[in-house]
Formats: structure tokens, sequence, C-alpha cells
């Protein structure tokens, strides 16, 4: 495991060390990172954290799956938006969250404060690197462009609230299993809610971006019939969609994070 983390495996470094910890006789689960540090160094336990947060998810790629709704067409019948994935054909996968790694119960209870926080982290500087990336207006001369341009963005930002999702769901757990951390992790907890406000923002703003992109598109002359009526539909369809609050009851929904909101932030 040593010479894979030396040399950046770090996916066959995680898979080592679980092969290893399975073979010998390991210490307690929550002395594992203690016991890390003293075998392999700071360095090389400090990256197998890192292995370990951003291992990815069994069971879909980059937080997606196919829609089983639509089987990924977006669409459930002719001009019919399918609400399963809110017509982008990718639906959430159930077992992440939509973050794209594996469930923090798949990682040992012994990293499992270190790697929510690291993932917290990661989180924080992806969200403020998407939210800083510059956004062009809708504009009619390729409305089709941006309208897949604003739902890859939509999809990104719905990833990243999953990761403080994740957060903030196991961090009273994770308290109890390490009295010291408390304080900080609450502190985590409260900046990745915050965070979370400003995707949640930045996902209305993309969702009103969508409705103007196919509105676009229904006027364009350099559409056919058919394109023209499924941009109307999506025009319809995402206009509702924009009407419920926090997009309650949708495939974009974070409840645990809604509820949060309130908490945190208010309700504005």
């Amino acid at each position: 495991m040593g010479t894979a983390l030396r040399e950046r495996r770090d996916e066959e470094a995680v898979r080592l060390f679980l092969q290893i910890q399975g073979k010998t006789e390991s210490p307690p689960e929550l002395e594992m990172l203690a016991h890390l540090k003293k075998t392999y160094g700071l360095e090389s336990a400090k990256q197998l954290m890192h292995a370990f947060a951003c291992f990815g998810c069994f069971y879909c790629k980059q937080g997606r799956e196919t829609c089983p709704q639509c089987e990924g067409r977006g669409m459930r019948e002719e001009n019919i938006v399918c609400e399963g994935c809110i017509g982008m054909g990718l639906s959430r996968c159930g077992f992440c969250n939509g973050t794209g790694w594996i469930a923090l119960g798949c990682i040992p209870a012994g990293f499992q404060v270190e790697v929510l926080l690291l993932r917290t982290k990661i989180a924080m500087e992806r969200c403020k690197e998407i939210l800083n990336k510059k956004m062009i207006r809708p504009t009619a001369k390729n409305p089709t462009h941006c309208f897949q341009t604003y739902a890859q963005h939509l999809l990104e930002l719905d990833g990243i609230m999953g990761v403080f999702e994740e957060t903030l769901v196991n961090a009273k757990s994770l308290v109890k299993s390490d009295h010291h951390l408390g304080d900080y992790i609450s502190k985590v907890v409260c900046q990745g809610v915050k965070v979370a406000a400003d995707c949640e923002k930045r996902r209305q703003k993309m969702v009103q971006w969508i409705i103007q992109s196919n509105r676009f598109a229904v006027d364009a002359k350099n559409m056919n019939p058919e394109e023209q009526d499924l941009a109307r539909a999506r025009v319809e369809f995402y206009e509702d969609l924009a009407h419920r609050e926090k997009f309650v009851d949708t495939s974009l929904e974070h409840p645990f994070l809604n509820q949060a909101f309130q908490k945190f932030i208010g309700k504005n």
C-alpha cells in the first residue's frame, strides 16, 4: 500500500488498505487513523484520507445514472418532459446522493470524521470555482448550446449540494465519536449550509436561463417544427419547476438542506 501511495495510485491504495484490513489483526476502528499515521507517516495518512474521500461511487458516474423513467431520453413521450430527471436524461444517484463518491457508511469508522471534513473542504473549493465561472447569458444565436450549458451547470451544483447535505446529515453522529471536534464540525456544517444556499440561488437562476434559452429556440428560424415543439414543452415544464420553492417535490430537492436554510440563515 505504501508504494501505491508514493506513486499516487490512490484508488489502488484504498483497495489494498481494505484487503490488508481484512487479512490482518487491525486496531479498533476509532484508533485506526492514529495507527495509520504512526505506521506510514502523516503525509501518507493524509493522502489515503483524500483517496477515501474521492473514491468513486460504485453505482454511478459522477453522481448521475441513466434515468430509468425515460431511459436517458429526457422525454417520457413526445413533447412530455420527464419529471424523474427534469428533462436531463440523467437522474441523481440514490446511493451517493449525486456526489459521485462512495457513501460515508462504506468508509472505515475511524476515518469518517476526517473524510467528511475533507469532502466538505473540497466541495467548498469546487463551489467557489463554479460560482466564479463567467456564464454567458441566454442568446438567440445558439439556444440549444445555451440550454445544454445551463443544464450541465445545474447538475454540477446539485452534486456539490449533495456533499453539503451528507455533511449535515452525518455531523451529529460523528460528533459523538469525536467530542473534541464538536465545535469545529458544527462550524463547518454552518459554513457548508451557507455555501449551499449560494448554490441554491445559482440553481434557480439557471432554471430561469433554461426557460429563456428555450423561448429563443421556439422562435428560432433555423429550428424545425419538432425542435420548436420540444422547446415549447421545456418552457412550460421549467416554468412550473421555477415556481416550486427550493424545488420541493422534484428530483432537485435537498430536503435536509432546505430545513437547514431555515435554521441557519432564515427564509431569505
